[in-house]
């Protein structure tokens, strides 16, 4: 472990992608006792392109582990990324599962919920039930304008109630 501590973030990076599965395996608790949220973006691509099983679930358990606010941006920004689109629910439920609070993204996760499929809807329902009533009156009638507008385009029976169930669930954040 001691290669990894003494380079700096980049090179950490570098280092993580050359590792081989089994090391990155073995390596993977003491890099969680650490500091260094700049190693998931790195994390997310050896998981995403990974084939090894034990390292997928290896490194799927690590984001679960996941409590330090730096590495929400990384997370959000591969939800964003259309290039892991095939893992986007799981990269989502890793934010209801660890302990990352990204309330400060609700409208942002909301539109993702929109345009995605049943599971979609389904995480974001379940990442937004464990925000806190911190909210603006604003910015919860803005998320549920846009639910009511996707509500109204919608024509599919079973995303209707999914998208009801978000609205509900948003809903219930004004009350708290």
């Amino acid at each position: 472990m001691t290669a990894i501590k003494s380079l700096d973030n980049e090179n950490r990076s570098d280092h993580i992608q050359l590792l081989s599965d089994e090391d990155l395996i073995l390596k993977l608790p003491a890099l969680r006792s650490r500091v260094i949220p700049e190693i998931i973006p790195v994390l997310i691509e050896r998981w995403y392109f990974g084939m090894n099983e034990r390292l997928n679930e290896s490194i799927y358990n690590y984001f679960l582990d996941s409590r330090i606010p730096q590495e929400l941006p990384y997370f959000m920004e591969a939800i964003r990324n259309e290039d892991f689109a095939n893992k986007r629910n799981e990269l989502i439920s890793i934010l209801w599962q660890s302990s990352l609070d990204a309330s400060h993204h609700l409208i942002e996760l909301i539109k993702i919920a929109l345009k995605g499929n049943y599971m979609t809807l389904v995480e974001v329902s379940t990442v937004i039930q464990t925000f806190e009533n911190n909210f603006s009156e604003k910015l919860l009638s803005e998320s549920l304008l846009i639910i009511d507008k996707a509500i109204e385009e919608e024509n599919d029976e079973g995303r209707l109630r999914l998208i009801g169930d978000l609205r509900e669930i948003t809903n219930e954040l004004y009350s708290g």
